[in-house]
């Protein structure tokens, strides 16, 4: 009983995790529009579900380790603030405190890969600094999901009440004493909360730390696998005919343009290097005024992918931040002569369908001026990628 009171919310918040994760991604993948959105508020993107498309075994591995951070640091905190069983007449603490641990243990896990993409950005010397926003979903996960292992040890707690030591035997083995307290609890043993302390919660921190470096160990090794697996495609199928449908040099439609905006002729648009951290993806597009006079940049760019040979992919651009960057909101900036601003592209990994990856991005600074082809080295091959607005370089996106 002592073990299964220890692990099983640990357990169930694991499970609550992977549930979430799941739901989230096949949710938005069908339908990006309001019932998308309410099911991401009902259940939140977890992270490490990023590299599922990669082959065998290390999508399955990423999501384990995933789940198994999360029931190790569950655990681990959960022995930190529990009561004694013969304390559970204050139901609403307990249960409270049970609840905000899988807050914080899921915190925890998605700090994992924000510390990663910090210590590769600081290495590669790119200065864009990583998005936090991932963090408030998670702990948004802990108050829409943490109430289910909370319940779980709020009812394991209230059925130790119920199991009290037999008077015959002290709590180390030792006959008790006739005048010995029969409605004492298991749990209140004297040995147990201290076992609780010196074992429960360095195992729990061992359990997430060995899982969030096994994370950090297998992501790029999907990614190679994934990888792996396209050029074994590519190498298969016969070279195809190139038939190329060019994307539209200005976005279709109607565009109310502010004259004091930046025009085409003022801009050049460049592109950083692609940053990975745990399958998630981000890269910057830095825009240059290459004009004698400053001008205004209000919003976000308007975008487009296609293939080397300017096959069109049918990529959807989202307006705002995502795991790996903030994102302050549209605001008008004054971008001078020879000054540069910049937006934070972010997507994540998935299977390319035999799809050719993006090989050149079509950016504007705004929807209805003349799109730029940019060159980029992406594994952008369909699916969503969100847009930061625009930012004078050097300032934070959030």
């Amino acid at each position: 009983m002592r073990l299964v009171r220890s692990f099983a919310p640990g357990a169930v918040a694991a499970v609550a995790w992977l549930l979430s994760g799941l739901i989230n991604q096949r949710a938005t993948g069908a339908d990006s529009g309001t019932i998308g959105g309410l099911v991401s508020l009902l259940a939140p993107s977890t992270v490490w579900f990023v590299d599922l498309a990669a082959p065998f075994p290390w999508g399955a591995v990423s999501a384990a380790l995933s789940a198994l951070a999360l029931g190790g640091a569950y655990s681990g905190l959960l022995a930190l603030v529990r009561r004694r069983p013969s304390d559970v007449q204050r139901a609403g603490v307990g249960v409270a405190a049970y609840w905000f641990v899988a807050v914080a243990a899921g915190v925890a896990v998605a700090s994992v890969p924000v510390v990663v993409f910090v210590v590769q950005s600081a290495q590669a010397g790119y200065l864009t600094g990583p998005g936090f926003g991932n963090l408030s979903q998670i702990a948004q996960w802990g108050v829409v999901w943490g109430w289910v292992p909370a319940l779980v040890a709020r009812a394991l707690d209230v059925r130790a009440v119920d199991a009290p030591v037999s008077a015959a035997v002290g709590s180390a083995g030792v006959p008790a004493d006739d005048d010995a307290d029969d409605t004492r609890t298991a749990t209140d043993d004297p040995v147990l909360l201290p076992f609780r302390r010196r074992l429960l919660v360095p195992l729990g921190a061992a359990v997430f730390l060995a899982a969030a470096v096994g994370g950090v160990v297998v992501s790029p090794i999907g990614d190679v696998a994934r990888q792996a697996g396209y050029d074994d495609a590519d190498a298969a199928r016969q070279e195809p005919i190139p038939t190329v449908t060019p994307l539209p040099l200005v976005a279709p439609g109607y565009h109310d343009i502010d004259p004091l905006w930046c025009t085409s002729g003022q801009l050049t648009f460049s592109a950083g290097q692609a940053q990975a951290a745990l399958g998630s993806r981000a890269l910057v597009l830095t825009a240059t005024n290459v004009s004698d006079a400053s001008c205004v940049l209000d919003g976000c760019p308007d975008l487009a992918f296609s293939d080397i040979l300017q096959n069109p992919l049918d990529v959807t651009v989202d307006h705002g931040g995502g795991m790996l960057a903030d994102d302050a909101g549209p605001q008008a900036i004054d971008v001078p002569a020879g000054g540069t601003a910049q937006i934070t592209l972010t997507w994540r990994a998935a299977g390319s369908g035999g799809v050719e990856p993006a090989g050149f991005a079509y950016v504007a600074a705004y929807a209805g001026a003349e799109r730029q082809l940019v060159e980029v080295d992406t594994d952008i091959s369909g699916g969503r990628v969100s847009t930061t607005a625009w930012a004078l370089s050097g300032t934070p996106t959030g």
